[in-house]
């Protein structure tokens, strides 16, 4: 199953992805991801996800954790270069496999390779909140990166969960939220992603 998390920049959306990641790995699953996490997992690069696009191996019970997708497949405008036909390819391919997660943060979904963009089953959008002293979630400003400690243990990742329907997207529920400072531990906050193809 292909999820993709989406948002403004510092919306949340890599903290949102380790989250499903952490729960994949309590399930008993292989947990890969193209950046460092404080549990256990394999460390991968751009080289092996284009082996996995031609070599086509068994992915049984793994879950993939793919930040910034865009850095890998190139934005629309390359959509035909060979490494997007060999990632595309490899992404509708296990998509089949229920027993295969695949979790892909990007800003903006349109950045991505058409086929992606047609086959993902799952949409979320993040965005960031504090919870004020009625109970009550303030949506954060855009601009506002850094907060205080005390605000940080206030801070929570609104998400609206959407399924892909018939190419359409259908919103599940009401907004979840995630309280940030529980899963900040997970991960380097501060780790940049490079792409790595030339």
């Amino acid at each position: 199953m292909i999820h993709l998390i989406s948002g403004l920049m510092n919306s949340g959306k890599t903290l949102l992805m380790v989250k499903y990641g952490f729960f994949n790995f309590l399930r008993g699953r292989t947990i890969y991801s193209n950046f460092g996490l404080n549990f256990p997992h394999k460390l991968i690069n751009s080289d092996f996800l284009l082996y996995i696009g031609k070599e086509q191996p068994s992915l049984d019970n793994c879950c993939f954790l793919l930040d910034e997708l865009w850095l890998y497949l190139g934005d629309s405008r390359n959509s035909m270069s060979e490494n997007n036909k060999l990632l595309s390819y490899f992404m509708l391919q296990s998509s089949k496999d229920m027993n295969l997660e695949i979790f892909i943060t990007a800003q903006n979904v349109s950045q991505n390779d058409k086929r992606i963009k047609q086959n993902f089953h799952k949409l979320s959008y993040c965005s960031r909140f504090l919870r004020n002293e009625k109970g009550k979630f303030v949506k954060l400003s855009e601009d506002k990166r850094f907060l205080e400690k005390e605000k940080q243990e206030r801070l929570y990742i609104e998400e609206k969960l959407f399924f892909n329907h018939y190419g359409g997207l259908k919103m599940k529920g009401k907004p979840l939220y995630h309280k940030a400072n529980l899963w900040f531990g997970l991960y380097d906050t501060q780790q940049k992603i490079k792409s790595e193809i030339k």
